[in-house]
């Protein structure tokens, strides 16, 4: 038996259900309809409301059924009626008209007929492979074992490219420079390192100042971590990219602000660039003193 029933996200703007609600108790109405849907779904011939085969229920049965006034039960069944929602079956018995078309009966019943004939077949084909001989699921498994080992190479290699072609883009992108095709061995860093032709024409590129910080931050870390990298410019360049060092990088230091004179005589406050010769460039008055 079916356990639910499919019922319309709009059944409160439909037209008939607007004008049922409109009554008197029409809200109780609207509950009976949706009550009778339910009992229609649990019956053994769906769509006809009976207790059981050839047993409808009565008014005062749903009444109580639906703790619903036998008056609004009356009402609500001669609206349906009107509005060509039930039709009476075999003289007594309520049936909801098109209930099979709009809950998908059919549909819903052939789906369980595949349903029990995909298990049924599925049931036949675990007896069959329980009749198979211990050789045979020998073989069976492995096969299925060197397929998962070639699929799971496949997958890590995959992976591996992946990984390797992702770091030489990224590494491609941040430096500028294509990656050394020639070693591919990591190494720790070399106890000469310093900084070459190469990292000051990128860093001046770049407008990154302080590379001696850079370089004795960047010595010290590879060394206390133990890092080991394959193109040790190109590492040591990411390093004063992020600002490994924690320097500032301000880029010039401001301007001394220009010296001030002022003249003995009228006392003005005049730049020594406004001068003009030795005297003031007000009162013509020789040498000034500076302050």
């Amino acid at each position: 038996m079916i356990s639910w029933i499919k019922l319309d996200v709009n059944i409160l703007d439909d037209a008939k259900i607007k004008i049922i609600r409109s009554h008197p108790d029409g809200n109780a109405i609207v509950v009976l309809w949706v009550g009778l849907l339910c009992l229609a779904m649990k019956s053994s011939r769906p769509g006809i409301i009976e207790i059981s085969d050839g047993l409808p229920y009565t008014v005062d049965d749903l009444s109580n059924l639906f703790n619903i006034e036998k008056k609004t039960c009356e009402l609500g069944l001669a609206l349906f009626k009107k509005y060509q929602m039930i039709d009476l079956f075999d003289g007594s018995a309520i049936e909801i008209i098109n209930f099979s078309k709009h809950q998908s009966i059919e549909e819903l019943e052939r789906k369980r007929e595949l349903t029990r004939a995909r298990v049924s077949r599925y049931r036949e084909k675990l007896k069959c492979n329980a009749l198979l001989t211990q050789d045979s699921r020998d073989v069976t498994l492995t096969d299925k074992i060197r397929q998962d080992k070639i699929r799971q190479d496949k997958i890590r290699q995959d992976k591996i490219r992946q990984d390797k072609i992702r770091q030489d883009k990224i590494r491609e992108e941040s430096i500028g420079t294509p990656t050394d095709k020639k070693s591919k061995i990591k190494t720790s860093i070399p106890e000469n390192f310093q900084i070459s032709d190469r990292v000051r024409k990128w860093a001046a590129g770049k407008n990154q100042n302080h590379l001696e910080e850079h370089l004795e931050s960047f010595k010290l870390k590879c060394k206390s971590k133990d890092y080991k990298y394959i193109d040790w410019d190109a590492a040591f360049m990411n390093a004063i990219r992020d600002n490994w060092a924690k320097v500032d990088n301000s880029s010039t230091r401001a301007s001394p602000p220009p010296l001030v004179i002022s003249c003995p005589k009228c006392g003005s406050r005049i730049i020594r660039s406004d001068l003009v010769g030795k005297g003031c460039v007000n009162c013509e008055y020789g040498k000034p003193a500076e302050i």
